[in-house]
């Protein structure tokens, strides 16, 4: 998706948590579809938020149109991220209403996903000098 759109998303472990609120609460939720998500973001927001919580600048771009053109699967993906299909729908202010436990992405980053964000820095290449410079 472009940096500017935004995109919904939810911690794994709230997906968990409103499964259980849902089933044990049957006639309030019976006949009921809807969407879930827990935080709604911009690539650029979730860049900013991932660099506060990294302590570095960590940036975010758009995949290349020429390997979305090359790529079938991720072509039909971006359309779909870009038309707004795939960004989510969720009305979060009646979710959190239902479930007010559902984590925004930087209490996530701060909480349950500190330890992935950090163990994802470690594995993260370290940019290679210039060539142009002697080791």
């Amino acid at each position: 998706m472009s940096p500017g759109q935004v995109h919904q998303m939810i911690a794994v472990r709230d997906i968990g948590r409103i499964v259980t609120g849902v089933f044990g609460a049957p006639d309030r939720y019976a006949g009921r579809t809807f969407e879930i998500a827990g935080d709604a973001l911009t690539g650029d927001a979730l860049a900013e938020q991932l660099s506060r919580a990294a302590g570095r600048p960590i940036g975010y771009s758009r995949l290349p149109t020429t390997l979305l053109e090359q790529d079938e699967v991720l072509g039909k993906l971006a359309v779909l991220a870009e038309n707004g299909r795939l960004t989510g729908h969720a009305d979060l202010d009646a979710l959190r209403g239902d479930f007010p436990f559902l984590l925004r992405f930087d209490h996530w980053l701060a909480g349950p996903g500190a330890h992935l964000l950090e163990q994802a820095l470690r594995r993260a290449p370290h940019p290679s000098p210039p060539a142009n410079r002697r080791r």
